[in-house]
């Protein structure tokens, strides 16, 4: 389920890109979520994720919570998103000279 584009901003994290959203709708309410930006918004209260104040933007803080989101996502059915972070860490330690890291990036 990509609730409001959530699920597209969490493989953007985990690939360690910010994503920009609106705070100001939160309504303090675990429960009732109008948008991805209420949901990132409790996960800035709760510590999963960082909010820097000058250009209204979330990230994943730190590699402990980084593989908490991982674990997450690989737990709830969001298969093809835990293959391409896989193929993508494996891309990793190919020699950028070689075909297979070339195929490795194309997979992806």
């Amino acid at each position: 389920m990509n609730f409001d584009g959530l699920k597209d901003s969490i493989i953007k994290m985990l690939g360690g890109s910010r994503v920009k959203i609106s705070v100001n709708t939160f309504q303090n309410d675990m429960s009732a979520f109008a948008s991805k930006d209420d949901v990132m918004t409790l996960l800035v209260h709760l510590g999963y994720l960082a909010y820097n104040y000058n250009t209204g933007e979330v990230s994943i803080p730190n590699h402990e919570i980084q593989e908490e989101f991982f674990t997450a996502v690989g737990s709830s059915g969001w298969d093809e998103v835990v293959k391409s972070i896989q193929l993508s860490d494996a891309g990793i330690n190919y020699d950028k000279n070689t075909k297979k890291h070339q195929c490795i990036i194309e997979k992806i």
